[in-house]
């Protein structure tokens, strides 16, 4: 099989791309996966260092106030499907798979027009303007939350598969004890509360999580508080957590990265972070009971969209920066921790689970390779 891929812009548009190619490769080894990427943006770092071929595509998106960016896109607007045309004809893929942002556009539009079968992949609760643009020319659409297939038109509503968020490592299923033990800190005490903003970290959260230990965790020796900075941040938590003379707190522990965020996931009683889709997917799996804090800095408030699907559900607390205050977080850790709202969100987080994402996704694909025209039904 071989297989053109585009996803951009974000780590929740690049990861699944890269989940699914990985996917691709261990089904069969004689099949052929590569990528288009701008000549800076993150995909290509993520891309290359997961082995992957990227041939260089030209793309922005266009800026919702004046900007001179926009020129430039109105540009790559009339040069990438041109490149990418070029492209199509010298690699010759059975099918094109994108997962949305800016950067799926040329390739897969220009798929379309020469015939090419084309999928799409949307993580977030609310297409992006890309999928949108690329609904009619998708032969599926996979999405992540069943609420999304409402936003596309009618005639394509058979089209919709929901099928999750392929994640490159899919958590591994174990009870809270089992996590602990594996952690080495089965005995050592009664709660876990685990708390992170994303791999480059969050100011925001940070300053709120410092606030946090300080007030909260200092005064509850029971719970044990493990904080990731963000690689880039640890250095300017480090601050705040020495003025705090947090240091005294045994019970605190501060890392730039958890390398085994999944096993911490399981075994937390408490996680507060932010609303992507990847990080929403991972604690669904787990049944991590979640206090959500979306960025308002992202495209179309899709990470507010993501946790009000939760929220609506009963799957988990969201709070926005705006209206959040240090004692109301305060108020919401102790509701789950010593409250007995834990056991309910746990159960109502794992309903938006879906296992198997990436290989579910393959197996349509690799239909599609074979000139079978998938049967798309309900799946849920």
């Amino acid at each position: 099989m071989r297989v053109l891929m585009a996803g951009g812009g974000t780590g929740g548009h690049i990861y699944p791309a890269i989940a699914v190619a990985d996917t691709i490769i261990a089904d069969d080894s004689h099949s052929v996966v590569e990528f288009i990427s701008t000549a800076k943006g993150l995909e290509k770092k993520l891309i290359s260092e997961a082995g992957y071929i990227t041939h260089h595509v030209e793309m922005s998106g266009f800026q919702r106030s004046f900007s001179l960016r926009n020129v430039k896109t109105a540009v790559c607007m009339i040069t990438a499907p041109k490149k990418c045309h070029k492209l199509i004809e010298e690699f010759d893929p059975d099918m094109v798979f994108g997962t949305g942002g800016y950067l799926c556009w040329p390739l897969l539009s220009e798929a379309s027009k020469m015939g090419v079968p084309v999928t799409i992949h949307e993580s977030n609760a609310i297409p992006g303007k890309a999928t949108l643009m690329l609904e009619d020319a998708a032969e599926i659409i996979f999405t992540n939350f069943e609420s999304t297939g409402k936003f596309f038109k009618p005639e394509n509503q058979h089209k919709v598969l929901r099928y999750g968020n392929p994640l490159r490592i899919d958590p591994v299923p174990m009870s809270r004890e089992e996590a602990r033990a594996k952690l080495g800190i089965e005995d050592k005490y009664k709660f876990v509360m685990l708390t992170f903003g994303g791999s480059r970290g969050s100011l925001f959260i940070n300053k709120r999580v410092a606030d946090i230990m300080d007030r909260y965790t200092s005064k509850h020796p029971d719970i044990l508080h493990i904080h990731a900075t963000g690689m880039e941040r640890y250095d300017e938590f480090m601050k705040d957590y020495n003025a705090l003379m947090l240091s005294r707190c045994e019970n605190i522990i501060v890392k730039p990265y958890i390398d085994d965020m999944p096993v911490w996931e399981a075994a937390a009683d408490c996680a507060i972070t932010r609303a992507g889709s990847m990080t929403i997917s991972e604690l669904s799996l787990l049944g991590t009971p979640t206090i959500l804090i979306p960025s308002p800095n992202v495209a179309n408030n899709h990470q507010y969209e993501n946790a009000k699907r939760l929220e609506d559900a009963g799957a988990c607390i969201l709070m926005e920066e705006k209206k959040m205050t240090s004692g109301g977080l305060a108020l919401a850790v102790d509701s789950i921790i010593y409250g007995g709202r834990s056991a309910v969100l746990s159960k109502n987080i794992r309903t938006f689970a879906t296992p198997n994402a990436k290989e579910k996704i393959v197996e349509e694909l690799k239909k599609m390779s074979t000139g079978y025209s998938p049967s798309i039904v309900d799946v849920n």
